[in-house]
């Protein structure tokens, strides 16, 4: 009799091994935390770590990778790269597909803000549109989807959580495939410091999100875009505006992909042409169709008024 009880016992402090051994090779979900953009790696391989990749000089080469499980914060978002927050603001970046947002395994983890009038969309504090306006989210911005609903979706942007209409969402998936670093430049004259349009569509009928300069002047260099994918005459990419991620489409014949450039020969890379600035107006050869405005918005829009214009510049 005392013989089967040990073996019952050994039996029980094996099987209770097991599943503590089990529990801690699954992560556990994201701890949610009120102003902060949080994920866990899920790649068991890890999540490589990488410089700048919006930098002229990045080695575009893994720095470092955070552990399988590891929980970390996200500075800003993007379908291809998030970059990491930093105390001492040292700037480094993870591919997203690396990721994930949530505790729950359903598929649309991040939404891009996708409007047709207006260039900002109120984040409300309950699911109706008559209810706070919390801030404005731009068109084109990144949310972590928390939870979708049917007709509200609770998100977080930034700091800020709160709830969108569906209607002007776009509910996308980490990007799995191949993605690449391309300069921007006019392909007429690469030397020429213009701007070109940052779409909504892969189309010249597609909305304005935002301008963007071919010259970075912080960084005496090409402006520098992650391109998610080359769709006909159209590249989809992604970039930083103002520390936040943002989503677009512009012409595939603007965009050049780049090697990563040593160190020691940024210097001469970078020298800024002596050609005088130029700026393009809309409608030139990079954007030939000037936007029209849709006369009605979608079906399912409760707001009459959205916030104003977002100032749109280059740097």
């Amino acid at each position: 009799m005392l013989k089967t009880r040990l073996m019952s016992l050994l039996m029980c402090v094996l099987l209770l091994a097991s599943c503590v051994a089990i529990a801690e090779s699954v992560p556990v979900a994201p701890e949610f935390v009120a102003g902060k953009m949080m994920a866990y790696v899920i790649n068991n391989d890890g999540a490589a770590v990488y410089e700048d990749v919006f930098a002229h000089d990045a080695d575009l080469e893994p720095v470092e990778t955070i552990a399988y499980g590891t929980e970390i914060q996200i500075q800003s978002l993007g379908l291809g790269y998030c970059r990491l927050h930093s105390e001492d603001k040292e700037v480094r970046y993870v591919r997203t597909r690396d990721l994930s947002f949530s505790d729950e395994p359903f598929e649309n983890q991040l939404a891009i803000v996708f409007l047709k009038r207006s260039n900002k969309l109120p984040l409300h504090k309950t699911e109706s549109a008559k209810s706070k306006t919390i801030t404005n989210v731009p068109d084109g911005s990144y949310v972590i989807v928390l939870e979708k609903g049917d007709t509200f979706s609770h998100v977080l942007y930034g700091k800020y959580e709160g709830y969108l209409q569906n209607s002007y969402l776009s509910f996308r998936v980490a990007w799995q495939g191949d993605i690449f670093q391309a300069e921007l430049r006019d392909p007429e004259k690469p030397k020429r410091h213009t701007t070109v349009n940052l779409r909504s569509a892969d189309s010249a009928n597609g909305k304005k999100v935002a301008v963007v300069p071919t010259w970075n002047k912080k960084a005496k260099a090409n402006t520098i875009l992650t391109v998610l994918q080359l769709k006909g005459d159209w590249a989809e990419v992604e970039t930083e505006k103002d520390g936040k991620g943002i989503h677009g489409y512009l012409k595939a014949d603007w965009v050049e992909a780049i090697q990563p450039v040593p160190k020691e020969e940024a210097s001469e890379t970078a020298e800024e042409p002596a050609q005088e600035d130029l700026e393009l107006k809309e409608g030139a050869a990079n954007d030939s169709v000037e936007l029209q405005d849709d006369e009605e918005e979608p079906a399912k829009a409760e707001d009459t008024e959205l916030a104003p214009e977002w100032e749109e510049g280059g740097e």
